[in-house]
């Protein structure tokens, strides 16, 4: 359970129960009471995320709630006063325009999804920490999947590996993981060494092939990481110890959507 979190072989201190090994978040940024840190998100973000796809289906949303809803459409047409000749917005109509695009969005469910892959995370999380979860159909049939992949790769997870936030110094980030595991299988076909650990990341968003690049980038930063982030109180309180030895070669990426 999580509540009953043991520590890594070594340590000498275990976090406080309820609390698990996740960083707090101050400003966007990670922060462990001396230093904050850039997150691996937001630094591969900038640098080769493609979004055009994103960006379409977000231009789409917007569309669909504008057309349900006449009441933001005449919002927009209120707000869109020009604050000069050439018909730039004032700070003020950019503001309402950008409220009323996100309750266009907000109308045509634009949320729905993220919302469910979220939950569906944690409790890929939760049953990987040996909790009982009981979903709702469809959700049921998402999460009895996931539970047949991890069973047909023969992984093992350790409750003090699964979601950790770890530190790259070189570069000053900070992540995230979702798993460090070990598979069988893997290593019967000869991917890994018997007993070489992996990253593992849990993806839940509509199609991660469109993004292999960044989640490949991701999984590395989290691979080559120093030392993973132990809370010990409230407040941001905690320390960091070294990373497990994972494979820097080979990562492991689990698409948990629709049932497959």
């Amino acid at each position: 359970r999580m509540t009953e979190l043991q520590p890594p072989a070594g340590s000498t201190l275990a976090p406080p129960p309820g609390l698990i090994g996740r960083m707090g978040l101050q400003n966007k940024r990670y922060f462990d009471g001396l230093d904050s840190y850039q997150r691996v998100s937001t630094l591969l973000k900038n640098i080769e995320t493609d979004t055009f796809q994103l960006d379409q289906w977000r231009k789409r949303q917007v569309a669909r709630g504008l057309a349900m809803r006449p009441d933001l459409v005449l919002g927009v047409a209120a707000a869109d006063k020009s604050g000069d000749e050439r018909g730039k917005l004032t700070d003020d109509a950019r503001r309402q325009i950008n409220d009323l695009c996100e309750q266009a969005m907000a109308q045509a469910k634009s949320s729905a999804g993220a919302n469910a892959g979220t939950a569906m995370h944690t409790a890929t999380e939760r049953s990987d920490l040996g909790e009982v979860i009981d979903l709702p159909y469809p959700f049921s049939v998402d999460l009895a999947e996931y539970r047949a992949v991890t069973a047909a790769l023969e992984m093992t997870f350790r409750p003090e590996h699964i979601e950790r936030s770890v530190r790259l110094r070189d570069i000053g980030v900070v992540g995230t993981l979702d798993r460090i595991g070990a598979s069988q299988m893997l290593a019967d076909i000869g991917y890994v060494s018997p007993g070489e650990l992996v990253i593992v990341d849990v993806k839940t968003e509509g199609n991660p092939l469109l993004n292999l690049m960044h989640i490949a980038a991701q999984l590395a930063c989290y691979a080559n990481a120093d030392d993973m982030w132990v809370p010990t109180g409230p407040d941001y309180a905690g320390r960091y110890e070294p990373l497990p030895p994972v494979s820097r070669t080979v990562g492991l990426m689990i698409h948990v959507r629709d049932g497959r």
